[in-house]
């Protein structure tokens, strides 16, 4: 996870996440979804240790300069920044894993 600055708004805080600019931007979609679930009963997250802290995900965070990690499949990079780095960095560098992938739409309730 990306290093998270943090705001106090009211008497609530926030953490506001640093935009990983190398990730696929659905991906945040799907962290929302797993953070939401920490509040609902139902979704088999148990109700010990410390509670989850809202996390603020958008445009006008800061950038993170963590690098990316290597040896994920392609489809979980952003596709404009992979390919703005050219193939060495992709296949030398990063190891772009070649194992096949599917990315799941998955819609909320």
């Amino acid at each position: 996870m990306s290093s998270e600055d943090t705001d106090v708004e009211g008497m609530q805080r926030l953490y506001r996440v640093k935009t990983l600019l190398w990730r696929r931007e659905d991906v945040d979609k799907y962290l929302d979804m797993v953070d939401a679930a920490r509040g609902d009963p139902e979704s088999g997250f148990a109700d010990q240790g410390s509670k989850p802290i809202a996390r603020a995900r958008g445009p006008r965070n800061p950038k993170s300069i963590r690098d990316p990690p290597q040896e994920l499949p392609a489809i979980l990079y952003d596709e404009e920044w992979l390919h703005s780095k050219g193939d060495y960095y992709a296949e030398g560098v990063l190891h772009v894993s070649k194992e096949r992938f599917e990315w799941l739409d998955i819609v909320s309730k």
